[in-house]
């Protein structure tokens, strides 16, 4: 009787570590098929610089949280996401936001709808100037 037991045993036992070393290596591949990157971010046809970028799966890029709020976009947009110790958003959670990464150019090309950008006023009245010496002398010129 002990001697049926002990190969089910072995076999379950051989079954779990199986499965437990296919689980671990699909995850180490996720985790390993992400890279960094250096791209020249251009937003809606304008230059904004080159960034850190990580190339993750599913062809979605992730960008430094900082990095997008230095952009002039609404704060908290997108889903965040902990990569080695610092804060990056998908932008693929960015409902609005279209990407592409330009080859030839090594660029990564955002196009973001108007609304997900700050709002931004500009004063274009007049403003007098201050310390102007405005003078009584009439004078006159001739040539």
């Amino acid at each position: 009787m002990k001697n049926s037991i002990f190969p089910r045993r072995c076999a379950l036992h051989s079954i779990f570590l199986g499965v437990l070393i296919l689980s671990l290596s699909f995850n180490v591949n996720a985790v390993l098929s992400q890279e960094a990157a250096i791209l020249k971010l251009i937003l809606n046809e304008e230059d904004k610089g080159e960034f850190f970028v990580i190339l993750a799966p599913d062809s979605d890029i992730w960008i430094r949280r900082d990095a997008l709020d230095n952009m002039k976009l609404k704060e908290k947009l997108g889903r965040d996401i902990q990569y080695d110790g610092d804060a990056y958003v998908s932008l693929r959670s960015i409902q609005g936001l279209e990407f592409r990464i330009d080859e030839k150019a090594v660029a990564l090309r955002i196009t973001a709808d108007p609304s997900l950008f700050r709002k931004h006023s500009i004063d274009i009245s007049y403003e007098i100037p201050y310390d102007v010496t405005y003078t009584k002398d009439t004078s006159a010129f001739l040539n």
